[in-house]
């Protein structure tokens, strides 16, 4: 079972106590999503000069009309 940080709405990590909140299981995979979902399409521009490119995050055999032309 893997676990992650629990995050507030302004996805700043949460402490109680003094000790980091985490998360597992439904939870875990709720605020991965959403976490993901507010991320905006174009977001990072790779910098292709250092061997950084599109496939890393939106990975192989993309469609083209789902990519945002950007290949």
């Amino acid at each position: 079972m893997s676990k992650d940080l629990s995050l507030n709405s302004d996805l700043d990590v949460i402490f109680e106590n003094g000790d980091v909140q985490q998360l597992t299981d439904d939870d875990e995979i709720y605020q991965r999503v959403c976490t993901t979902l507010r991320t905006r399409l174009s977001e990072f521009d790779p910098d292709t000069e250092v061997g950084l490119d599109d496939e890393n995050i939106y990975g192989k055999n993309v469609k083209k009309r789902l990519s945002g032309n950007r290949y």
